[in-house]
């Protein structure tokens, strides 16, 4: 048997054999499989280790051990090891590709090195999806939709990225007819170094530098609308990232976010583990946690204060709270958003209550920083009661299916699934408010931000116009 089976297995690996083989088997003869169809794979073993983890030898090192780093995978599902990888386009109404084209390459383009070795050393590591994961969304490159209207001058073009924590690349494409043309390509190997590691876990797509065109704004590099470099802080990779108009009085837009590397923010970049940076020239603002403060995985802004100006940012360091536009290291308060168990609120901000201020999401809670006027309370809801629905999308940051101004009065709703996956609830708020704005939809900042709500760590919206207190 043993003789047989190896037998077996040497025919098979034989393209022309193989075919005959499933063409007989599954086609009555008929030959719908051809040889020349055929790609040959690596062939792989797993096996499963005292830790509980998947070690998975499909892609080995040199000796064989498999993962260059020595990890292991709590499972290899939805992992892509080996062979192509395309980029489709999808008719909506029935799934039929319409557009393709090739993936940004997993060993980096010309590669030809394709191994769990070589990726740790160009994507900066090689733990399942993280050493290649990738992201995709929308640009308006030729010019966003008019502000007033909201009409088009340009259709959007596709961006789709690789990379996070050494090497990245960034693509745009537009589709004509059935092709998917490259507009430009991005990658960290042109480039200083000082822009590598620069991805947070999620890009974010906004019209930086006020020219009336969107960038694509990649942790701290930003990309201008023509693929060039716009401009890049040097504070290296973060969890978080946050576009939109924070600050009342100032030109342009700002972003909020902190991060992970203390070497790379206090020496490389610009100090600190929390900032507020101008979207322009990728200057600072303002800022919290001077010198190296560790990881900083969490921020949050929001006008959640209706006594201080300016929309307030805080931070995992629990230093308090600060305002965006106010001195560097100096809160306006020790006294930060808590919810259940007392932890601190730093995953989403809501339009729920119908005032100009806004409120915390997280874990299933919406809760005002203050008590709210119309009900004299701090919490509003708890989506748990009665649905069950504590741990939201994500057990461990507490996100919805899904949040934002899709009924179009302003205030936000929010999508939540029940915990055995039987049911999808959708929220309105049932307070009445005394403010009118436009559908925020209608508003591109906010459009992109809820557009790529999911893609990578699940981020909040934002608006481009201030809505605030004061």
């Amino acid at each position: 048997m043993k003789e047989k089976d190896i037998t077996q297995k040497v025919l098979e690996d034989n393209n022309d054999i193989f075919a005959d083989i499933v063409n007989v088997l599954l086609f009555d003869g008929k030959s719908e499989v051809e040889e020349n169809e055929l790609v040959n794979t690596t062939v792989y073993s797993q096996y499963k280790a005292e830790d509980g983890k998947v070690h998975d030898y499909r892609i080995r090192d040199l000796n064989g051990t498999g993962w260059a780093s020595g990890a292991g995978l709590p499972t290899t599902c939805g992992l892509i090891f080996e062979g192509p990888e395309y980029i489709s386009i999808c008719r909506g109404y029935d799934g039929r590709e319409i557009a393709r084209t090739d993936n940004i390459p997993r060993g980096g383009e010309g590669s030809k090195v394709e191994r769990a070795e070589y990726w740790g050393d160009y994507w900066g590591d090689d733990y399942g999806n993280r050493m290649d994961r990738f992201f995709i969304g929308a640009a308006y490159l030729d010019g966003i939709p008019d502000p007033t209207t909201g009409a088009r001058t340009s259709n959007p073009s596709l961006i789709v990225t690789r990379g996070v924590y050494k090497n990245w690349q960034v693509w745009a494409f537009d589709l004509k007819g059935s092709e998917l043309e490259n507009r430009w390509k991005f990658d960290t190997k042109d480039h200083d170094e000082k822009w590598l590691a620069m991805c947070s876990h999620a890009f974010r797509v906004a019209d930086l530098d006020n020219d009336g065109k969107d960038e694509v704004l990649y942790g701290q590099a930003a990309i201008d609308d023509n693929g060039n470099e716009l401009w890049c802080t040097g504070n290296g990779h973060g969890d978080c990232l946050h576009v939109g108009k924070f600050i009342k009085d100032r030109d342009g837009l700002q972003i909020v976010a902190s991060f992970e590397e203390e070497n790379t923010y206090s020496v490389q970049g610009l100090g600190y583990g929390c900032q507020v940076i101008d979207a322009r020239d990728g200057s600072l603002i303002s800022a919290h946690g001077a010198g190296k403060r560790g990881d900083v995985g969490r921020c949050i802004v929001a006008d959640v204060d209706p006594d201080s100006p300016n929309m307030e940012y805080w931070s995992s360091m629990n230093s308090g709270m600060y305002n965006c536009g106010g001195p560097t290291d100096v809160p306006v308060s020790s006294d930060m958003p808590t919810g259940i168990g007392g932890g601190t609120l730093y995953n989403a901000a809501i339009w729920w209550s119908g005032e100009l201020t806004r409120e915390l999401f997280d874990r299933a809670l919406i809760v005002s920083y203050k008590a709210n006027p119309r009900t004299n309370k701090n919490r509003l809801v708890n989506f748990a009661t009665g649905y069950g629905s504590n741990d939201g999308n994500h057990s461990t940051k507490y996100n919805p299916c899904y949040y934002g101004d899709f009924l179009g009065d302003w205030r936000e709703e929010v999508i939540m699934g029940s915990p055995d996956q039987s049911a999808i609830y959708i929220f309105s708020t049932n307070y009445p408010t005394e403010h009118r704005f436009p559908h925020l939809m209608t508003d591109h900042t906010y459009d992109m931000s809820q557009a790529m709500q999911n893609i990578g760590y699940n981020q909040p919206t934002h608006l481009g116009y201030y809505i605030g207190n004061k």
